[in-house]
């Protein structure tokens, strides 16, 4: 609470209302502090707060994903508003993130088979893009355009800096799934887990999984589609008008990559998985690709939270990926 209320004027002033304050510290997931800003005139506004050196890169990365979303018109999203880096007499280098709240938001129980079809229509929609293109004699990303959002893109990656947490991807556009995911993904974040800890245990196993763990996606087809990003169940959630989506970190990937955490969570519903396959039938050998996603997962988990269970689980889903490449080569 002392925190919020050391930015209470910084708040004021950004929104042009004295009449706001701070009312209550509210769940802001892993990485943040959050809470409810309410005014007379029943304004009220969710608020980020995160004093880490890379927060208002952070904040900006997941401002443009929400700005997105809300550009693709296929599930609600809350607005954002602002994001502002703040030092006064009390606090040095706090940012913070102003959101819309939306106060009859709660967890997910009655639209799951919905927010499968809507996430199936998001992983859908640069192909969209593209058939619309073609259509019109075509564009990419990078001609002449006002929304980007009508924009087809072409490469695996994105254009600005995403956050996983608190780690970093740089901005990068591949040509292939393959190279953005081993060579732009997993291979800094095995680098930063190494430099985060000491600990370089798993960089003899991924020596041999960054040359061969390509041959995992040799038999599908993987064109660039928006993903969310981040797809867990305390990223989403539901109002009567259905669906909400939150806590994005946008950029062009794999479908599957993004349904990581509904296969992992046992929290999904049925509903979901019927829904989204109604609309993007499961493709043969997902199984398999699964296991490429959990071993980020694993690694990803263990970087943000020093815990031997994650550090087993990384090294197991290593092993357990060299032993399905090897099987599949015999």
């Amino acid at each position: 609470m002392e925190d919020f209320k050391l930015i209470e004027s910084d708040i004021q002033l950004a929104l042009n209302d004295e009449n706001l304050h701070f009312e209550k510290e509210v769940k802001g997931g892993i990485v943040n502090k959050a809470a409810l800003f309410s005014s007379t005139d029943s304004s009220q506004y969710f608020i980020k707060l995160n004093d880490n050196d890379v927060a208002t890169e952070m904040f900006e990365a997941e401002s443009n994903s929400l700005d997105f979303l809300s550009r693709t018109k296929i599930i609600d999203v809350p607005k954002s508003y602002k994001v502002l880096n703040i030092s006064n007499n009390e606090v040095n280098n706090y940012s913070v993130h102003i959101l819309e709240y939306i106060p009859d938001l709660e967890p997910m129980t009655t639209y799951w088979s919905e927010l499968g079809e809507k996430i199936a229509r998001l992983h859908t929609f640069n192909s969209s893009l593209k058939e619309l293109a073609d259509k019109k004699d075509g564009f990419i990303q990078g001609d002449d355009n006002d929304d980007e959002s009508d924009s087809y893109v072409d490469k695996f990656g994105s254009l600005l800096p995403r956050y996983l947490g608190i780690f970093r991807l740089d901005p990068v556009q591949r040509s292939s799934w393959e190279e953005y995911f081993i060579g732009d993904i997993l291979e800094p974040l095995q680098v930063g887990l190494a430099n985060k800890y000491g600990d370089r245990s798993l960089l003899s196993k991924w020596s041999w999984l960054r040359i061969h763990m390509s041959k995992l996606f040799q038999d599908v087809e993987i064109t660039p589609e928006v993903n969310h990003g981040d797809l867990c169940q305390a990223n989403f959630g539901q109002t009567s008008n259905g669906p909400v989506l939150f806590d994005p970190s946008v950029n062009y990937a794999h479908t599957e990559f993004d349904l990581l955490l509904s296969y992992h969570e046992e929290s999904f519903h049925d509903d979901f998985f019927k829904g989204y396959y109604e609309v993007l039938p499961e493709q043969p050998g997902i199984e398999k690709r699964m296991e490429a996603y959990k071993f980020f997962y694993n690694v990803i988990m263990w970087y943000h939270i020093d815990d031997d269970k994650y550090k087993v689980e990384a090294h197991n889903s290593a092993d357990k990926i060299k032993d399905l490449i090897e099987h599949q080569n015999k």
